[in-house]
């Protein structure tokens, strides 16, 4: 659960450094302004690789959502790792009371 919070977290980080990796090899220049003219193969594809790069707008709003998913996965996790231990404990208190 964990691991998907984060990938969506990461996801428009992940969007931004491929479209700059994908930017490097084909030799094109990756601009905030405007999408720059980027050939592969015959095919402008300098629109979609600035879409990508605008990606990166969205990490505003899902890296905090993203760790406040983690955060609230955490902290449900403790508290129910907490209740089965205490469970647990009273069972064997208990059984030991029982056995007396």
């Amino acid at each position: 659960m964990v691991g998907k919070i984060v990938f969506y977290a990461l996801s428009p980080v992940i969007c931004v450094l491929l479209a700059a990796g994908i930017a490097g090899l084909l030799g094109c220049q990756l601009a905030g302004g405007d999408p720059a003219p980027c050939n592969c193969l015959g095919v402008d594809v300098g629109k979609p690789i600035y879409a990508m790069a605008m990606m990166g707008w969205f990490a505003i709003g899902t890296l905090p959502l993203g760790a406040i998913g983690v955060i609230a996965v955490l902290a449900i996790t403790t508290v129910q790792e907490i209740a089965e231990r205490l469970r647990d404990r009273s069972a064997r208190e208990r059984a030991e009371f029982e056995d007396f």
